[in-house]
C-alpha cells in the first residue's frame, strides 16, 4: 500500500506496504493512499485503521477503495495509552489478476 496523510501524525511506513503510528495522542486526520498488488490496483478492497495497545484491538475508520485502488479514511482522535495505528487491506479486484474477479483472500497489512 502507499500511503500520504494529513495533519499532525508521525507516519513510519514499512516497505511501502503498511504503516504504523505510535502516539498517546493523535488529533483527527485524513489518511489516504493507494492499494497495490504486483503494482497495479486492487479495486473495491476493505481498507480498515486499527489502534493497538495493551487491551484489545480497536477499529478506527473503514473505507473501500476505488477502481485505481485509492482510499481516504478520517480517522478519529485517539487518546489515552500508547497505542500504534496500522492499517489492512482486505479481499479486491487485482488489476494484476488475469480473471479480474474479487479474491477474498488478499490481505495486505
Amino acid at each position: 500500500m502507499q500511503f500520504s496523510q494529513h495533519n499532525h501524525m508521525s507516519i513510519l511506513s514499512l516497505a511501502a506496504t503498511g504503516l504504523m503510528l505510535a502516539t498517546s495522542a493523535v488529533s483527527a486526520a485524513s489518511l489516504s493512499g493507494q492499494v497495490l498488488g504486483a503494482g497495479a490496483p486492487i479495486a473495491n478492497s476493505t481498507v480498515t485503521l486499527w489502534a493497538a495497545s495493551a487491551g484489545a484491538p480497536k477499529q478506527l475508520a473503514q473505507s473501500r477503495t476505488s477502481a485505481e485502488g485509492r482510499f481516504t479514511l478520517n480517522a478519529p482522535t485517539v487518546q489515552g495509552k500508547e497505542a500504534t495505528l496500522y492499517l489492512v487491506a482486505k479481499g479486491g479486484k487485482a488489476a494484476a489478476s488475469k480473471d479480474g474477479r474479487d479474491n477474498p483472500v488478499i490481505a495486505l497489512m
